[in-house]
């Protein structure tokens, strides 16, 4: 993968050594899980100063629409994890536990991207009409100069009959006073740094939003 230019869109959770920040509640639904890391990440500035040693472990989720938001082909919605080597400023990570839903509402796109303007509840009620999808998707070769990342990301999913494969690049950006948490991106439409994504063979458009918070 070609890395052009790093643009800021993720944010990454803490080191090892961090205390006193933000994390993951053990014991989580994926619905749980994905509404509070996007929710409290989003309440984070930019990490103005990085760590330089270290390691940190980070859990949240991601959400890959294909497609147009307002009319979906396919919405994927998956847990979330990457380890993050401050000393080296590389990171690895997956996308797992999918749950997929062809052919999804622009409402669906609404809620699963707003998280904070309703309720964990809600946002559970709309992954219960999603179904269980096979296969993971990885993200590996992962660097960041600063507070951003770009990373190179691969894998095929199956949901509701729909062969979905991901491969390209993600950014993403650490937030927090310690780096404790990241929210991620990808696009298909970027000149730079861009996803590529086919639905059954086909080329798509897509997007991927992520937020992981670090681990205890």
């Amino acid at each position: 993968m070609k890395h052009h230019a790093i643009q800021t869109v993720a944010a990454l959770i803490g080191a090892s050594a961090l205390s006193g920040c933000l994390g993951t509640t053990p014991g989580l639904t994926l619905g749980e899980l994905v509404y509070q890391s996007f929710d409290e990440v989003g309440q984070l500035a930019d990490t103005a100063t990085m760590p330089t040693t270290g390691t940190a472990s980070y859990e949240g989720g991601s959400i890959v629409t294909v497609g147009r938001p307002d009319d979906p082909d396919h919405m994927l919605v998956g847990r979330t994890t990457l380890d993050a080597d401050f000393a080296a400023g590389s990171l690895t990570g997956r996308i797992s536990d999918i749950q997929g839903k062809r052919d999804a509402s622009g409402s669906d796109w609404m809620t699963l991207n707003h998280p904070g303007v309703g309720s964990p509840a809600q946002y559970q009620a709309v992954l219960d009409t999603f179904s269980d999808a096979t296969g993971d998707i990885d993200i590996t070769g992962g660097f960041f100069v600063g507070n951003d990342l770009v990373a190179d990301i691969a894998g095929t999913v199956t949901s509701s009959g729909d062969t979905i494969r991901t491969e390209g690049s993600i950014t993403g950006t650490f937030k927090g006073p310690d780096a404790e948490a990241v929210r991620l991106q990808g696009d298909t439409a970027r000149a730079f740094d861009a996803m590529v994504v086919t639905l059954n063979g086909a080329t798509a458009s897509a997007t991927l939003d992520g937020a992981v918070q670090a681990t205890d």
